[in-house]
């Protein structure tokens, strides 16, 4: 994938310090969506091997975050992902639950 950033932001940043592992911000563009829904979908790419924390920010707010290997009390969205989109992850196991935050406008 292109453009693909490994160093902190102020918005994202790692989740875990020790031990330190790999971090990788991804541009997410329509070109790249299938790529990264298909390693977030795969069960194969949760746990230490794999996904353990994802952070989603579109238009410099916070959309998505899941951390724990997606542990049911971690997932947290905003309104930027729909309803739909979070049901449909639920149903198909990727995520157990979720909080919806809603962000304040400013």
């Amino acid at each position: 994938m292109e453009r693909v950033g490994h160093e902190e932001s102020d918005l994202l940043k790692r989740s875990t310090l020790q031990p330190k592992r790999d971090f990788r911000i991804l541009p997410l563009t329509p070109q790249n969506v299938s790529a990264i829904v298909k390693a977030i979908t795969s069960k194969i790419a949760f746990g230490n091997r794999g996904i353990i924390h994802v952070q989603i920010e579109g238009n410099g707010k916070m959309a998505f975050a899941a951390y724990g290997n997606f542990d049911r009390e971690c997932v947290v969205a905003y309104p930027a992902v729909s309803s739909a989109s979070l049901d449909d992850l639920t149903m198909t196991g990727v995520l157990r639950n979720y909080i919806r935050v809603v962000q304040p406008t400013s």
